[in-house]
């Protein structure tokens, strides 16, 4: 068992690292020292499905929203399929493997890194131009900045959140 400690803005977190004997050696996860207590009731529960659980073999993506007061769904596919990168898209969501961060696609704000769950508030609310809403759970703005593109930048959004440092 090792103990590390990683700086992430003006918070310190402690991650601990468990071990878990498997029939190849020694599988480590690490996490938040407040998960490692979950982590260790799932080895009690489940110790033959632990690797399983806690894999991260599977594929991950990564999840942008088109930005659609830049550009549209047909000229991100064309961009994408113009620099041979694998994609899959639906509605204004795209996944893509490789990561499109230094892309001009990102920096130009056409598609902005945002999951598909944070998308979803804002395809349920649906807003229409000149709607006003009020974001109680804002921070750090992704799902407002979402619904005034939805409204196309014509309509009131209010956002607050509890913390204030994150505004």
């Amino acid at each position: 068992t090792g103990l590390s400690t990683a700086n992430i803005g003006k918070n310190q977190y402690l991650w601990t690292r468990t071990a878990n004997r498997a029939k190849n050696g020694n599988i480590f996860y690490s996490g938040y020292t407040c998960l490692i207590q979950q982590q260790k009731e799932l080895i009690k529960q489940y110790p033959n499905e632990i690797e399983d659980i806690l894999s991260t073999e599977e594929e991950t993506y990564n999840t942008y929203r088109i930005n659609t007061l830049k550009i549209t769904k047909e000229e991100v596919e064309k961009l994408l399929i113009e620099h041979d990168v694998e994609y899959k898209i639906n509605n204004t969501t795209l996944w893509t493997k490789s990561s499109l961060i230094n892309t001009s696609l990102f920096v130009d704000g056409k598609i902005i890194s945002q999951d598909s769950s944070s998308q979803k508030v804002g395809e349920v609310v649906n807003p229409v131009a000149g709607s006003l809403i009020l974001d109680a759970c804002s921070a750090p703005g992704g799902k407002a900045y979402h619904m005034a593109t939805i409204m196309e930048n014509k309509g009131e959004i209010t956002c607050l959140d509890i913390y204030p440092h994150k505004l």
